[in-house]
């Protein structure tokens, strides 16, 4: 009997703890507080559960300045999991459907809550002024708080960059996204693995190196995850098919980096006698990792021709009626391949550019 009663005993304790703790769990995640054009119904704040274990915030305080809302389910059963995010909307965007704004933004399955009241704080979260947001326990315990900032365009949210990290308005920032990221990982959020490509130039000549010289490039590669990034393989080449990405057989130089969260490195690369003409350079992170936006950077590097590579052969320019019109023979003295695609024949009143 006493075997039978043990697991019952860890289901019990396990509840109690679950119903306890989420105090602790929930932080807020987004707040659109200045909503695209009529702000009426179009206000929401996002919580995210932080926990190892699902959340119940039915009952829990908003505090917005000094007016108190109470956090309410629209379906009493749900719970935001481990990870989740939960929406809080205007209860009458999510009761009374008096817009669809995120109807198309919101993921299906979101976990959708509201207030107690028909609008956050005491007549909607203000646009032009700074206010402070508290999330609460029902037994009245401060959990998350953040301070909004004024400082974005209608439409945009204030969002929160590192879910784990403090309340501090550092750790806040402005979307990327009209109407931010209801329901998705925020547009600024720290990811677990996430290497970029900081910066990729040219070192010298401009962006016109001489021809059949060689060209040295620097890239900045930087670790914005939260974790060690563990040999990244690095690629560099030209694009030559012009699809903006890197094919193995167009890859010039590669190399691997392992890097800490927060960590850069420097790296040079070599174009060893590159042809006149134009060029488009990649430099690309083949590994997959949780942001893939920042993973490649491109630079069009122009080569200039030789002087007196092209010489005028011949021109026709009183043709008689009926046998076309005025033309121009160009002739390639050099050795190298000219692509005339841009380049201009003028006389003293005006110029054309040759095209394709």
């Amino acid at each position: 009997m006493i075997k039978e009663i043990y697991p019952v005993l860890r289901i019990f304790i396990w509840l109690s703890l679950t119903s306890i703790l989420p105090a602790q769990t929930l932080v807020i995640n987004e707040v659109m507080f200045d909503a695209f054009g009529a702000d009426d119904y179009d206000e929401y704040i996002e919580l995210v559960n932080i926990a190892e274990y699902p959340v119940n915030p039915d009952g829990f305080i908003l505090r917005i300045n000094d007016n108190v809302d109470t956090i309410q389910f629209a379906e009493p059963s749900d719970m935001i999991n481990p990870g989740a995010f939960g929406l809080i909307m205007d209860r009458g965007y999510l009761i009374d459907n008096f817009s669809t704004t995120y109807d198309a933004i919101i993921p299906s399955g979101a976990v959708l809550f509201t207030i107690h009241d028909n609008a956050f704080g005491k007549s909607g979260i203000p646009n032009s002024s700074p206010a402070t947001i508290a999330l609460c326990s029902p037994e009245g315990d401060t959990l998350s708080m953040m301070q909004t900032r004024p400082d974005q365009g209608s439409g945009y949210s204030e969002e929160r960059i590192d879910r784990y990290g403090p309340d501090d308005i550092s750790n806040w920032g402005n979307s990327l996204c009209l109407y931010g990221t209801p329901g998705h990982e925020n547009s600024i959020a720290l990811r677990d693995y996430d290497l970029g490509v900081t910066r990729f130039i040219l070192k010298e000549n401009g962006d016109c190196p001489p021809p059949h010289c060689d060209a040295e490039f620097e890239i900045e590669i930087k670790n914005f995850g939260r974790y060690l990034f563990v040999e990244a393989k690095i690629w560099f080449g030209i694009d030559t098919n012009r699809d903006s990405l890197l094919q193995s057989g167009e890859v010039v130089f590669s190399t691997q980096v392992s890097l800490a969260s927060g960590d850069s490195t420097i790296i040079q690369a070599t174009l060893s006698a590159l042809e006149p003409g134009d060029h488009r350079v990649l430099c690309s992170i083949v590994d997959d990792d949780d942001n893939p936006e920042n993973n490649h950077e491109s630079l069009e590097v122009k080569v200039t021709y030789p002087t007196g590579c092209l010489a005028i052969n011949e021109f026709m320019y009183a043709p008689q009626t009926g046998f076309g019109g005025e033309w121009i023979e160009l002739m390639n003295v050099s050795d190298d391949t000219v692509n005339l695609a841009n380049w201009r024949i003028c006389d003293a009143s005006s110029c054309v550019e040759i095209s394709d």
